[in-house]
C-alpha cells in the first residue's frame, strides 16, 4: 500500500483539486471546440480517485482515512463518475464552457472527499463550503436558462443560512466541550448532556438536515433539481446525499454516541416525517426530476432509518444503502439527462414526454423501469436489500414501529414509481428514436449492472 504519512489523508481531496487546475489550465491554452478531451481528463481524474481509494495506507490527523472512508467516498466516486458519462452531450448542445463546468465539478468532489473523511470539526465546516460553492455554482452554469439562475439563487440564499447555523452548533459545542475533534468532544461530553451542547445538536442536525435534504429542511430540493443542469441534479443527489450522511455518521458515532439515549427518538420521528414528506409530495409531480428530488427527500429518511438503529449492523445497512442510491438514482437522473434537450426550456422531462418511451427506446425505458423498480424496493434488485438491512436494523435495535412504517412507506411509493413504467410502456404510435451517446449508455449500462449485481449478490458489498 501506498504510505507518504499524514500527507496520505490529503491526497484524495488534492487529486480533486489538481484535476480541477488541469481542466482549467486545457481550457485556457488547448481552448477544445468539443468537450470530448475534457471528458477524458474528467475520466482520468475519477480513476486516479478510484485507485487511491485501493491503495492509500490508513491515516490519522483533522483527517481520517481510514476504512469508513473508503467505503463511503466510493458512492461519491460512482456518481461523479455518472455526471461526467452524461454531461458530455448538455455540455455541447447547451453551449457551457466545459472547462469550467468539469472544474467546478471537480471542486465540489473534493469537498465531498474531504467531509467524508473529517473527524475535526474545522474540516467539517470547510469540506461542507467547498462542495456547496461547486454546487452553488454548477447549478447556475447554463447562463441562458431563467430556471437555472433562478434555482442557483434559492439555493445560495439558503445554503448560506444553512452553513451559518452549521457554523453556529460547531461553536456552541466548542464552548460546551474545549474542543473540536470529534472522538474529544464525545470523552468530554459522556452520557451527562448539557443545554448547550443539545442545541448544538439541534443546530448541526438542521445544518446537515439542508444538505441531505432532511424534512422539513428539504425546501430546496425540488426547485434546485428541476432547475439545475440534469447531470449536475444527479451528482448533488448523489455525491451531496453520501457527503452529508458520511459527516452525519461520524458525529453520531464519535461525537454523540455517549448520550444516545438524548437524541435517538427525535431523530427516530424526524426520519419517519421525512419519508412521509418525501413520498406524499412525490405522489403528486408530473415533472421527473421534481418526483425524483422528492423521492431523495423519502430516501434521506431511510438512511435517516439506519443510522438511528446505533448499531454497526446499522451504519453498515447505511453505507449499502448509499452505495445502492448512487447506482439506482444517479442512472434514473442520466437516463432523464441522455433523452433531454437542453437547448429546451430546461425545466426537463414529464410524464408526458416518457410517454410511449418504449416504443422509440426500448433499451432506455427498460432501463429507466429497472432503476424505478429499484427505489419501489422490488426484490431482488438492490433497493430491495438496502431498505431490507436498514429496516432489519431498526428492528434488532428496538425501532420496529420506525421499521413498519419505513416499509408501508416503500410500498406507497409504488404509486409514483409505476405511474412513470406505466407511462413509458403505454401503447402509442411509435415515436423517433432519441439518439443516446456511447458514453452515457455505457454509464447507464453499468449502473444498470451495479443495480442488479447487488441486488443478486447483496453480501458481495462485505
Amino acid at each position: 500500500m501506498l504510505d507518504l504519512g499524514e500527507w496520505n489523508v490529503l491526497i484524495l481531496p488534492a487529486t480533486g483539486v489538481i484535476t480541477a487546475l488541469l481542466l482549467l489550465v486545457l481550457d485556457l491554452t488547448a481552448r477544445p471546440k468539443r468537450s470530448l478531451p475534457f471528458t477524458i481528463l474528467a475520466l482520468l481524474g475519477l480513476l486516479a480517485e478510484a485507485v487511491f481509494l485501493r491503495i492509500l495506507a490508513p491515516a490519522q490527523g483533522m483527517l481520517s482515512l481510514d476504512p469508513m472512508a473508503g467505503v463511503l467516498a466510493l458512492p461519491i466516486v460512482v456518481g461523479a463518475a455518472l455526471a461526467v458519462a452524461v454531461s458530455e452531450g448538455y455540455i455541447d448542445e447547451a453551449g457551457v464552457r466545459a472547462g469550467e463546468y468539469y472544474a467546478l465539478l471537480f471542486l465540489a468532489l473534493a469537498g465531498m472527499l474531504l467531509l467524508t473523511m473529517a473527524v475535526h470539526l474545522a474540516a467539517v465546516f470547510l469540506g461542507l463550503e467547498i462542495l456547496s460553492i461547486g454546487l452553488y455554482a454548477l447549478t447556475g452554469i447554463n447562463r441562458r436558462s431563467p430556471l437555472s439562475a433562478e434555482a442557483a439563487f434559492k439555493y445560495l440564499v439558503m445554503g448560506g443560512m444553512a452553513s451559518g447555523i452549521v457554523l453556529f452548533g460547531i461553536a456552541l459545542l466548542y464552548g460546551a466541550t474545549g474542543s473540536l475533534t470529534l472522538q474529544d468532544i464525545g470523552v468530554a461530553l459522556g452520557e451527562n448532556f448539557p443545554p448547550t451542547a443539545l442545541l448544538a445538536l439541534v443546530l448541526l442536525a438542521a445544518g446537515f438536515g439542508f444538505k441531505v435534504a432532511l424534512a422539513p429542511f428539504q425546501m430546496w430540493t425540488p426547485d434546485v433539481y428541476q432547475g439545475a443542469p440534469t447531470p449536475v441534479s444527479l451528482f448533488m443527489s448523489v455525491g451531496g446525499k453520501a457527503a452529508g450522511f458520511a459527516a452525519l455518521l461520524r458525529l453520531i458515532a464519535y461525537a454523540f454516541a455517549p448520550a444516545w439515549g438524548a437524541w435517538r427518538l427525535p431523530l427516530a420521528l424526524l426520519a419517519l416525517f421525512t419519508m412521509l414528506w418525501g413520498n406524499f409530495a412525490a405522489l403528486r409531480q408530473d415533472n421527473l426530476k421534481r418526483m425524483l428530488a422528492y423521492s431523495s427527500v423519502a430516501h434521506a429518511g431511510y438512511l435517516l432509518a439506519g443510522l438511528v438503529a446505533f448499531s454497526l449492523e446499522g451504519w453498515s445497512a447505511v453505507v449499502f444503502y448509499l452505495m445502492a442510491y448512487a447506482a439506482m438514482t444517479g442512472g434514473a437522473f442520466a437516463v432523464l439527462a441522455a433523452l433531454e434537450n437542453p437547448g429546451e426550456s430546461g425545466a426537463g422531462l414529464t410524464l408526458e414526454d416518457v410517454h410511449g418511451l418504449a416504443d422509440g427506446n426500448p433499451a432506455m425505458a427498460a432501463a429507466l423501469a429497472v432503476f424505478l423498480l429499484s427505489l419501489t424496493g422490488i426484490p431482488p434488485l438492490a433497493g430491495f436489500w438496502a431498505k431490507v438491512f436498514v429496516f432489519g436494523a431498526a428492528i434488532k435495535s428496538g425501532l420496529s414501529w420506525l421499521a413498519v412504517l419505513g416499509f408501508l412507506n416503500g410500498a406507497f411509493s409504488a404509486l409514483y414509481y409505476l405511474r412513470v413504467v406505466a407511462e413509458m410502456y403505454s401503447r402509442t404510435p411509435r415515436k423517433a428514436p432519441i439518439p443516446v451517446g456511447r458514453l452515457a449508455a455505457t454509464g447507464i449500462f453499468l449502473a444498470l449492472a451495479l443495480v442488479i449485481i447487488l441486488g443478486l449478490w447483496p453480501k458481495i458489498w462485505w
